[in-house]
């Protein structure tokens, strides 16, 4: 009997265990209404962004699009800065890229 019970409780431990990993590695993934709101910004210009190579990386699945979480958070650290010339030099440089991608 207590063989049955110690077997039982390994195996909902496993579940669980099991169940706590593919939660962390689902919440590591973001949609763009989620990151839209992380970042305060429309999921339009998610849109635009991904149209134009402007935003962070991400992924499509069956049609889904989904970011990892650490993409995002290292895509924000590479556009940190310490002024706002270096923020204009940015967005300079990102509309140049985006000039030379148009047909």
């Amino acid at each position: 009997m207590t063989d049955r019970i110690q077997r039982g409780a390994r195996a909902v431990r496993t579940a669980s265990n099991d169940a706590r990993q593919n939660s962390a590695a689902v919440s590591e993934w973001l949609t763009p209404a989620d990151l839209a709101r992380e970042l305060d910004v429309h999921e339009g210009t998610l849109g635009n962004w991904r149209t134009v190579g402007k935003g962070p990386p991400f992924v499509r699945v069956v049609g889904a699009i989904r970011y990892r979480r650490a993409a995002v958070e290292s895509w924000l650290l590479a556009r940190e800065v310490r002024t706002t010339g270096e923020a204009d030099a940015i967005e300079r440089s990102e509309r140049a890229v985006r000039r030379t991608r148009k047909p």
